[in-house]
């Protein structure tokens, strides 16, 4: 390991002329890291520790589309990140979610998938109010996320803009609450 103080020395002291043999002497740092940060920029430096730091705030996304831009294929490139960087991430429909919120007391598996579901720390739902869904559908997907906003990121993935929810919803006060809980601090991607 090397500090942004002890990179910024070592990079003071290859410009004066110093070899690395004496860097090594000088700052105590060893011949490994100071040949892998010998030709690096402090803007290599910083991009390669902020990676080291997991940022899940970056995960709250909303991509909006039509069918067929890739938009499930860049939610899952988000969950591969998370889970290279050692978060627990899943993927699924909003009707596979509702199956399971709704069978999770009946049905053993529904109940192991609810408990991956709560744990996970980012949760890619795809197909977001694609479709009108009753009153009792859009209060359990509501309170699930009232439950989940607390801990999970959560990657949306819709056919429609949030207006379009609400304008075409038979219930339009429950979608305008699960509308905000779901938008609230989501990075919105237009595609």
């Amino acid at each position: 390991m090397i500090t942004l103080q002890q990179f910024r020395k070592l990079k003071e002291l290859q410009l004066i002329g110093i070899s690395q043999e004496e860097i090594n002497v000088k700052l105590g740092i060893t011949k490994y890291i100071i040949k892998k940060w010998w030709r690096k920029t402090e803007e290599e430096f910083m991009a390669a520790e902020a990676l080291k730091t997991p940022h899940l705030d970056q995960y709250r996304q909303l991509l909006v589309g039509k069918s067929g831009l890739s938009k499930t294929a860049i939610a899952v490139h988000l969950a591969n990140v998370a889970i290279d960087k050692g978060y627990k991430a899943m993927y699924l429909t909003v009707d596979e979610l509702l199956i399971v919120l709704k069978s999770k007391d009946t049905y053993p598996k529904a109940k192991l998938t609810h408990g991956r579901i709560v744990a996970a720390d980012v949760l890619v739902l795809d197909d977001f109010l694609y479709l009108d869904l009753p009153k009792d559908d859009l209060e359990l997907i509501y309170k699930t996320l009232m439950m989940l906003s607390g801990g999970a990121s959560i990657v949306f993935i819709a056919n429609r803009e949030p207006i379009e929810w609400v304008n075409s919803a038979e219930d339009k006060y429950t979608t305008q609450l699960l509308i905000n809980r779901a938008i609230a601090s989501c990075e919105k991607m237009l595609l």
